[in-house]
């Protein structure tokens, strides 16, 4: 199983047209110790994503008004927050394409709200770097601040 880098992590963005599943999420979530926001459609999530600063966004690709993968193409351009795809789209092409076009992880529905919390929890470094290209992320850029003071 994969985790999903976010460092200390607080707040996940729930973003899914499906009502029923954001409130499972924001149960499992809460029930984990975790803030939540939700958003019901791709321009919802971009607004709330830019407000709130999010640890980790859910994101459902099937969604209105704009769609997952749109939503993490504009996510990536200025953020390397992780993001996890959620989709009923379970085909392997499906699935690497996803990760080639920036989500951190995927998770088919339907799914285990635990395996969804249990993907968020480890503290690991993020793949990403702001411009969203694979490195090393938050962890990445403390390091290199880090080394530019000495």
């Amino acid at each position: 199983m994969m985790m999903i880098p976010c460092p200390m992590p607080r707040t996940i963005l729930i973003a899914d047209d499906d009502p029923h599943i954001r409130q499972l999420l924001v149960f499992a979530l809460t029930k984990a110790g975790l803030d939540t926001i939700e958003a019901g459609d791709g321009e919802a999530t971009l607004a709330a994503a830019t407000a709130s600063s999010p640890d980790l966004i859910v994101l459902d690709i099937n969604m209105p008004r704009m769609d997952g993968i749109e939503v993490c193409r504009r996510l990536r351009a200025a953020s390397d927050v992780p993001i996890l795809f959620l989709s009923s789209r379970d085909d392997e092409l499906d699935r690497v394409l996803g990760i080639e076009l920036g989500a951190d992880d995927y998770v088919t529905k339907p799914f285990s709200p635990r395996e969804v919390v249990a993907r968020h929890g480890d503290p690991a470094p993020s793949r990403r770097t702001p411009a969203g290209r694979r490195g090393g992320g938050r962890q990445y850029l403390a390091a290199r601040a880090a080394v530019a003071r000495h």
